[in-house]
């Protein structure tokens, strides 16, 4: 079967975001879900996958697999968000980086992992869903273009 012009940016954008979606499931979900599984974290792993059967179906050029890859992208938003909106709280309960005393290698750390979750998981996990939200097909009526006309 000839590929078209249109299946190769499709398979691009898929095979990139299934790249993406492995290794977002090899380094953060995983360890996560083995050391503190959470609801968040098994939602956003059922995300997860269907981000990699959207990827699937994509590659194999399943009609509306767009929408797949469209929700399954989410999954790095909702992970990102959850964290950004802990280490927020986290400060403001604590005032960790406020208050005189404290270490300044635990700041640099916690400094360091949370621009990390920013820069690997909710930037990307934007970008993705945008993508992914400019690329939907256009939905096709199924009713013949005289039944949209009004007499």
């Amino acid at each position: 079967m000839a590929t078209t012009n249109y299946d190769q940016p499709l398979r691009r954008r898929a095979a990139i975001q299934m790249g993406y979606v492995a290794l977002l499931a090899l380094f953060v979900l995983w360890p996560n879900l083995r050391s503190a599984p959470s609801l968040v974290l098994v939602v956003a792993t059922t995300l997860a996958a269907v981000w990699l059967i959207g990827g699937l179906a994509a590659w194999v050029r399943l009609p509306r697999a767009d929408e797949l890859l469209l929700c399954g992208s989410a999954a790095p938003v909702l992970l990102g968000l959850t964290q950004l909106a802990y280490r927020i709280d986290f400060l403001r309960i604590h005032g960790a980086l406020t208050r005189p005393g404290v270490a300044t290698d635990s700041a640099a750390g916690f400094i360091a992992v949370w621009a990390a979750e920013l820069v690997l998981v909710l930037l990307p996990g934007v970008a993705f869903l945008w993508w992914n939200a400019r690329s939907l097909a256009p939905l096709q009526p199924n009713r013949p273009e005289s039944a949209n006309k009004r007499t």
